[in-house]
């Protein structure tokens, strides 16, 4: 089974639980994470290192990179340069920041080190081909549909318009050739509905809000399938909504 795991935030308890009520097998599944890993929950550092272990011990874990990410690699990059005061790292201030930052001082060396590299590393999108279905994987909007609707000066600006995009409902799509046939399934935006929304345009939005933890499990036998994990743990006891994708 292939599984889309919206906007993480410190929930590790909730990420745990739900990847039990879901019968994760490591050696079958397939486990994509849409980013932001960090922030506004109360054990942000944990849920990183924990979503780097299952990446890095299993190549069918794959982690993108998250605008929340990207501002923790901007901040803690800076921070041997005594920089601690530029503009990236107020704004994750803002962004519940403070507490990851917090959070990540107490690390050992090398273990920052690693989470330094592992941010570095992440991609901004991912392409997932299921039997007949195909998608693309990301947490805003593939870095190459930012390139062709925002002015990018630089490799670095393309990232940031991508993890940063919010695309709407009415959006089209239909002049970009690599979109073609394919469905989006992207985070960031916290749904109006706070359940996974399907748009005409082909964009799957499954960010729910903190308080919501939601997975789109997709295979080869089945259409994909929404599941909604609601992420108060208490809740998991209750029965499992979903809605079948057309």
């Amino acid at each position: 089974m292939h599984y889309a795991i919206g906007d993480l935030h410190g929930q590790l308890p909730v990420l745990e639980a739900l990847l039990k009520k879901i019968d994760y097998k490591p050696d079958e599944d397939y486990l994509y994470f849409l980013g932001d890993y960090t922030d506004w929950g109360i054990q942000n550092m944990e849920t990183l290192l924990y979503v780097m272990d299952l990446e890095k011990n299993n190549d069918k874990v794959f982690a993108l990179l998250g605008n929340h990410d990207l501002m923790m690699y901007q901040c803690i990059t800076s921070l041997s340069e005594m920089l601690r005061t530029k503009a990236h790292a107020s704004q994750w201030a803002m962004n519940k920041g403070d507490v990851t930052l917090d959070e990540f001082l107490m690390l050992p060396l090398a273990q920052k080190d690693e989470v330094e590299d592992w941010l570095y590393e992440r991609p901004t999108e991912l392409f997932v081909s299921v039997g007949d279905k195909r998608f693309w994987v990301t947490h805003g909007i593939p870095s190459f549909v930012a390139e062709e609707r925002c002015h990018v000066e630089s490799e670095m600006d393309k990232i940031e318009r991508s993890v940063w995009y919010r695309p709407t409902s009415m959006e089209s799509f239909d002049d970009i050739p690599a979109l073609e046939g394919c469905r989006i399934i992207r985070g960031h935006s916290i749904t109006d509905s706070r359940r996974v929304e399907e748009w005409s345009n082909g964009i799957i939005n499954i960010d729910c809000g903190a308080k919501v933890l939601a997975v789109l499990v997709f295979s080869e036998q089945l259409s994909p399938v929404l599941r909604l994990f609601p992420s108060c743990l208490g809740s998991f006891l209750g029965s499992l909504k979903h809605c079948y994708l057309s």
